[in-house]
């Protein structure tokens, strides 16, 4: 069974699995990353209650840190 835990600072909308799958929790559509040039895979996150709203790209493995490993010194 698939684990989710929100991402931070997109509670309410986006949702990560335990295998690294994003969820959009408003319509259950899971995200595809794209391969950035750079090498690493990047995923676009919009702001779903804003009208043509603008997409901020994080790196795929930034977000696994973000929802799965504990920062309890917030260091970055």
């Amino acid at each position: 069974m698939e684990n989710y835990k929100e991402i931070p600072g997109w509670e309410g909308y986006y949702e990560m699995n335990d295998s690294g799958n994003i969820r959009n929790k408003l319509t259950g559509n899971i995200l595809i990353p794209h391969l950035h040039h750079s090498g690493y895979y990047k995923i676009a996150l919009r702001n779903v209650n804003v009208n043509f709203g603008k997409s901020k790209y994080y790196s795929l493995a930034r977000l696994v840190g973000l929802v799965w490993i504990d920062n309890p010194e917030n260091k970055k």
